[in-house]
Formats: C-alpha cells, structure tokens, sequence
C-alpha cells in the first residue's frame, strides 16, 4: 500500500447540508459582468444575498462600493 501524495490537494468527504450551506453575499454593480456569477450561484445551488449598487450619472461605482473593495 502507497501512502498518499502530500502535494495532492485534500479530498472532502464531508457535504453540506441545504441547512448549513453558507450565505454568499454578491455585490451587484448594474453594467457590470457580475450576472456570470449569478448564473455560477445558481448552477451551484448555493445560497447567496444581491446587495445592489449603482453607477452614478456620470458612470463610476458609488462610493459605497469603495468601503467594500477599496
């Protein structure tokens, strides 16, 4: 019997339960590529918060957005 390769990344035999499943929070900016992740969530079936944001008149990211990724 070999032992297992210490470079190989761990394999999980635990699952979640739909109980326990973290809560993601996705900051949505409107006009941006965030729908991608959306749809990632949903394929996933993970259990996620929108938090939405918008652009100002003139097109850049509130300044709220700033607190989150500065």
């Amino acid at each position: 019997m070999t032992s297992p390769n210490p470079q190989a990344p761990p394999q999980s035999t635990s699952t979640l339960s739909p109980s326990n499943k973290p809560e993601i929070p996705l900051y949505w900016l409107n006009d941006y590529r965030v729908q991608r992740v959306v749809w990632l969530l949903e394929e996933l079936d993970l259990t996620y918060t929108v938090r939405p944001f918008h652009r100002t008149p003139s097109g850049l990211a509130p300044r709220e957005l700033g607190k989150v990724y500065p």
